[in-house]
């Protein structure tokens, strides 16, 4: 075999960097019984190996089980990428066919340097013949993940479809970029603004990186995302949250931007599952790390939440949907991805262009909405950067194809009301100069069509607390109470505050009708390292999935289920405290819930005092 060429061996550190990014241990397992990859010469300390491959030597060998393999070799050049592959491959037949006690079943090639980059192509040993690896259908042009490697074995394929990111990895990447940007001196309310631009900026150019100047590296991030905000007319949002370098110590700056690109890249969050609103909740947490949602008074909802809204009201591409409060859209998104999940794409894309709107007056929010639906649909042009108080959505016939928001309160005389959906989670009250949460319900009301269905988070104060009972009072007068849901008492975690969500219908009076109360105690969420996960091992659609299709049927068709005390119960109202714990039965008391909820709250305490400690030392 000739010797490595001095530029392959730099290849080496790349490929073994990857791996361990990939989940892999790579240590040497002749050393570590742990280890996982083989380089070069190390793969003599296996018998087998060494039979199978007869004195040759790859880059490396990855042990993927107890009899299966994975091999690696690597050039120089990009354009010697077939080359490698080739010889990749090479050495599994061999290996293959100089023994029975060990199977090659993966073979990469690699090939690139430090400043050109690197590109790998993957193939999968499958009923004997070698098949290139894709993913969503796509030639697969890195090293395939651990668990992918496992995916592709169990399932006998080459094919890997994309597996929607946990709310644990989002939050361990956000948390890896959070303190890339704070080492770069970037305060915490521009940093997710910062993440939106680097990716709309990678939507254009996925192979940006610093290889300038910093100061053409930030300009040249900048050009990129500005021509996609100056395509949607949204010029006042670009300058929102156009990057501004520092005027001491760019290149460490330049030097976060390029770091974060990277991460971004692994984790591949830009060609994430188009379903799964993973830059929504990706920006959720940014925005809470940051404690810009709670400066603001705003409390974002979690996606498995918009998502739970949406299903429930079984949004159609005929619908005009209307959110005064947008946040960073998460329920428009969710209603177009439930109208995506029934309908054809085309169908999709002109429910997004033409029938979902939105309101933020916040800049930088706003900006991150546009930022959002721009990768999951062309519901862009339909945001408004202003209070929702100084305008309304209208059309000059109520069956209208498309809505505009027009200045001012009121309706004029050929202006018709198309709403037909609303789903909105107001900013809630901080002191006595903010908006109450109830007027934006009151402002929702006033846009709907009569028999339209509203949907709202709202502090529980608001169902029940004396001092809102006039507003309650006025609203049954002229409108149906459908459902109130009570959620999780941690739903926003960090931010304390106790919600429901209520389901209302214009335009019909209350009078006694029966409302549908729920105690969503599990939603399928566990708190976790200051943030809300999915609990191990269980998946939070089975569980809010029976809850949905109960208050769909009743929502919509008036059916109604037999009651599961403590769960859902259907009763007409009595007294004034609108609210499911004033409304149903008490629940029954399980020990096991008793004793893992003192468990939480010890473990909460704990972490708080932690997590103020670490603040006040670091200062941030």
């Amino acid at each position: 075999m000739p010797p490595k060429r001095s530029s392959e061996t730099h290849a080496y550190g790349w490929i073994k960097r990857e791996l361990k990014r990939r989940g892999f241990n790579t240590h040497n397992p002749n050393r570590d019984p742990h280890g996982e990859v083989y380089t070069q010469h190390e793969c003599q300390g296996h018998d087998e190996l060494k039979r199978g491959l007869g004195g040759e030597i790859p880059e490396n060998m990855v042990r993927l089980g107890a009899r299966s393999f994975w091999v690696i070799e690597a050039k120089a050049k990009p354009s010697e990428l077939p080359k490698a592959f080739r010889e990749a491959k090479g050495y599994g037949d061999k290996v293959n066919g100089n023994t029975q006690e060990i199977r090659v079943v993966l073979a990469s090639g690699v090939a690139g340097s430090d400043e050109d980059g690197y590109r790998a192509k993957t193939a999968y040993l499958k009923s004997g013949k070698w098949e290139e690896v894709t993913l969503e259908g796509n030639p697969l042009r890195r090293l395939p993940k651990k668990e992918e490697c496992t995916r592709i074995q169990s399932q006998d394929t080459a094919q890997i479809a994309k597996r929607e990111l946990t709310t644990r990895e989002i939050v361990d990447l956000s948390n890896r970029i959070n303190r890339k940007l704070h080492g770069a001196k970037v305060t915490k309310e521009k940093r997710a603004p910062t993440v939106a631009v680097l990716l709309c900026a990678l939507s254009k150019s996925p192979g940006l990186r610093l290889t300038d100047s910093a100061d053409v590296f930030v300009s040249d991030i900048n050009s990129r995302a500005e021509a996609i905000f100056l395509a949607s007319e949204k010029k006042h949002l670009w300058s929102q949250i156009k990057l501004v370098a520092p005027s001491e110590d760019n290149k460490a700056y330049a030097g976060a931007l390029d770091e974060v690109i990277l991460e971004l890249h692994r984790a591949e969050i830009v060609s994430a599952s188009p379903d799964s609103d993973v830059l929504g909740s990706f920006f959720e947490n940014f925005l809470r790390y940051g404690n810009t949602s709670k400066d603001l008074g705003i409390v974002l909802t979690p996606r498995h939440i918009c998502r739970f809204v949406a299903e429930i009201m079984d949004v159609e591409d005929t619908d005009m949907v209307y959110d005064p409060a947008l946040g960073t859209g998460g329920f428009l998104i969710a209603a177009f991805n439930h109208v995506r999940s029934k309908r054809t794409q085309a169908d999709a894309n002109r429910f997004a262009k033409n029938r979902i709107y939105g309101c933020d007056e916040y800049g930088p929010v706003a900006s991150l909405a546009f930022a959002n639906m721009y990768f999951r649909g062309d519901g862009k042009h339909n945001l408004r950067n202003a209070s929702c108080f100084g305008g309304h959505l209208s059309a000059s016939s109520s069956s209208a194809r498309r809505a505009r928001f027009r200045d001012g309160k009121e309706f004029k005389s050929r202006e018709k009301r198309v709403s037909t959906k609303v789903m909105m989670n107001p900013p809630f009250a901080q002191n006595e100069n903010d908006e109450y949460e109830y007027r934006f319900v009151d402002h929702a009301l006033d846009q709907l069509q009569d028999k339209g269905l509203l949907f709202t988070v709202l502090p529980s104060s608001v169902m029940y607390a004396h001092e809102f009972a006039w507003w309650r009072t006025e609203l049954l007068e002229d409108n149906q109470l459908v459902t109130v849901v009570l959620f999780p008492n941690d739903l926003f975690y960090p931010v304390a505050v106790e919600s429901v969500g209520v389901f209302l219908r214009k335009g019909v009076p209350h009078s006694d009708n029966v409302v549908l109360w729920i105690r969503l105690d599990d939603d399928g969420f566990t708190k976790w390292k200051g943030f809300r996960i999915e609990k191990h091992g269980q998946d939070h659609r089975q569980v809010l999935n029976p809850i949905i299709e109960v208050a769909r049927n009743w929502c919509l068709r008036g059916v109604h289920a037999a009651d599961k005390p403590g769960l859902f119960e259907f009763r007409t109202i009595r007294g004034d405290e609108l609210v499911p714990q004033s409304q149903m039965g008490t629940p029954p008391l399980v020990q096991t819930d008793f004793t893992a909820e003192v468990g939480r709250a010890i473990r909460d305490h704990i972490y708080s005092r932690w997590r103020i400690a670490a603040e006040v030392q670091h200062g941030d």
